[in-house]
């Protein structure tokens, strides 16, 4: 699973509690990273303590961007190890 939030839109990054307990509600434990994207962007708005204050202290977190390719790469690594571990 890779769970998005828009870096400037803090609202998408404030719902990922509530989005996971979805996930996990319909599917169980499943191996899950988040990206934060848009990095590139001038207006990104996502400050630290949105992060820490939304994301679980064991999720993987990632500062993306789409459009250059930032950290995108590194994110769909971390998930495949971690699919791996989880067999």
């Amino acid at each position: 699973i890779v769970l998005v939030g828009d870096g400037t839109r803090p609202d998408t990054i404030e719902s990922f509690a509530d989005i996971y307990a979805t996930i996990r509600s319909k599917i169980g434990g499943a191996p899950m990273v988040v990206a934060i994207n848009k990095r590139d962007a001038e207006d990104w708005a996502v400050s630290s303590r949105t992060v820490r204050a939304s994301v679980q202290p064991d999720w993987d977190i990632f500062e993306t961007s789409a459009k250059d390719g930032l950290n995108v790469e590194a994110m769909f690594e971390r998930l495949v190890d971690k699919m791996k571990d989880s067999d």
